[in-house]
């Protein structure tokens, strides 16, 4: 997932799933696009549990104030939102050499620095 532009960020909004966003048509979909786009808001995209009663999305936007405006304007209610600054993925893993010997004969690896802002790497 590409880094939000410059002056966003990106949180995770998680609460009971809205029976209306299901329903929504066209039409609405559009309404709650303007919506968002008028607090400069983004939905990135959601998940949801299995029986569908729980909902987490992914939103960009300038700050917290703006995703909670644009989630209320929405009538999505909000049990808690986080903002997510680093995404963990296996793509963003640098390729690894295993020693001759398996991953016992490297021994302890200490991580190396990391510059302020920059993704977090697990090896």
């Amino acid at each position: 997932m590409p880094a939000p532009k410059p002056g966003m960020h990106r949180y995770m909004v998680s609460g009971p799933s809205p029976r209306r966003a299901r329903r929504l048509d066209a039409e609405g979909k559009k309404q709650v696009n303007k919506t968002n786009a008028s607090e400069k808001v983004r939905w990135v995209y959601s998940y949801a549990n299995a029986d569908k009663t729980k909902t987490f999305c992914i939103y960009e936007g300038p700050d917290e104030k703006s995703i909670r405006q644009a989630a209320s304007a929405n009538k999505i209610p909000v049990e808690l939102l986080v903002e997510i600054p680093v995404v963990l993925s296996r793509a963003s893993r640098p390729p690894t050499r295993r020693p001759k010997g398996g991953l016992a004969a490297r021994g302890p690896v200490a991580a190396p620095a990391q510059p302020p802002g920059a993704p977090c790497v697990f090896t």
